[in-house]
């Protein structure tokens, strides 16, 4: 194999750590504000379980996705690369978008399933505000400059470990 072609699989693995570790931060910084904001303490333990969910979904998501990037073959790998990055940038924004929702949920819980785009709108547009969807926007933006930044990004060792061990 050749070293250039390994040191490129590398660096694509690479962003999906980074994707991952983007994302998984984001989630707590947002679900620490959130909880913060809201000035009651009996959304604590909610909170603390909701973040561990979304870190477990996220590290089981890359860590399928760095999988399937070592499974398949070599003439695919680029498409397959850009299109689960894309992927996970959506997922990543749409994760984004819960913290915010998660103490309106727990008081008035639904089945998102029986919910339609009328309602949808409704509950974005005037129950919460345009303002729910600003954490999605921030995280798909971060989300893209972390793949398209051609700035070398140094991840500590540690971190690295962490990352790696977690997905």
């Amino acid at each position: 194999m050749d070293i250039n072609k390994n040191h490129q699989t590398i660096n694509e693995r690479d962003k999906i750590t980074k994707l991952f570790l983007l994302f998984t931060t984001y989630q707590l910084a947002l679900h620490i504000y959130f909880s913060l904001s809201a000035r009651d303490p009996r959304l604590f333990v909610p909170t603390v379980i909701a973040f561990i969910h979304d870190a477990v979904l996220l590290s089981i998501i890359a860590a399928i996705g760095n999988l399937l990037f070592i499974l398949i073959p070599q003439k695919i790998k680029k498409v397959f690369h850009r299109t689960f990055l894309t992927c996970f940038i959506i997922i990543g924004a749409l994760f984004a978008s819960y913290p915010k929702i998660l103490r309106e949920y727990l008081a008035f819980p639904v089945n998102i399933f029986d919910a339609d785009f009328s309602s949808a709108k409704v509950l974005v547009s005037d129950y919460l505000g345009i303002t729910a969807l600003l954490p999605s926007l921030i995280a798909f933006i971060l989300g893209v400059s972390v793949i398209f930044l051609k700035a070398r990004i140094r991840i500590p060792n540690k971190i690295k470990v962490a990352g790696f061990l977690f997905c």
